[in-house]
C-alpha cells in the first residue's frame, strides 16, 4: 500500500514567525494547574498587524492554544525562570469566552526570555482584547 504525501495547512502561512520554540501547556482549573499538552509554541503576526500566541500538539499539530495579544496583556515569569503565566481568551474554547489563566513551560532561560521580550514588543500594537474591552464599556479595536 503507498500513502501520498498531504500538505497540513494550519492557517499560519501567510503570518509572520517571531518566534519559534516548545514547551509544555497548563491551564489554571477549579483551583488546580492541568497540563493541556506538549508541543510548539509560535508567537505570529499577520499582515493587520495583530499578534498570536498559537500551540499546537507535537505529532498531529493540534491547536491548543490561540491567544491574540493585547495591550494590557501581563505575562509574569514563573519562579526559576520555568515558564510564564498569563490569562486571555483561548481563540479555541468554544463554551467559554471569559480570560483563562495558562501557564507555559519555555526551558531553557534564554528561550524564555527571547519568547517574552517579543510578546511585550508586540502586544502594544495588538488589538483590545474583546472581554477586557466589554468589560470597560470601549469598543474592541
Amino acid at each position: 500500500m503507498k500513502l501520498d504525501k498531504v500538505e497540513t495547512e494550519t492557517g499560519e502561512e501567510d503570518e509572520e514567525h517571531l518566534f519559534e520554540g516548545n514547551g509544555s501547556l497548563f491551564v489554571f482549573d477549579a483551583n488546580t494547574w492541568r497540563e493541556r499538552g506538549k508541543g510548539s509554541l509560535h508567537l505570529n503576526v499577520a499582515k493587520s498587524n495583530q499578534a498570536r500566541i498559537v500551540m499546537r500538539a507535537v505529532g498531529n499539530k493540534k491547536l491548543l492554544l490561540n491567544a491574540n495579544l493585547f495591550p494590557g496583556m501581563v505575562l509574569t515569569e514563573m519562579d526559576g525562570k520555568k515558564g510564564v503565566t498569563f490569562s486571555c481568551i483561548n481563540g479555541i474554547e468554544d463554551a467559554k469566552q471569559e480570560p483563562v489563566t495558562y501557564a507555559i513551560r519555555i526551558k531553557p532561560a534564554a528561550v524564555l526570555e527571547d519568547f517574552m521580550g517579543k510578546v511585550e514588543k508586540h502586544k502594544a500594537n495588538a488589538v483590545k482584547e474583546p472581554a477586557a474591552a466589554a468589560a470597560t464599556g470601549e469598543a474592541a479595536v
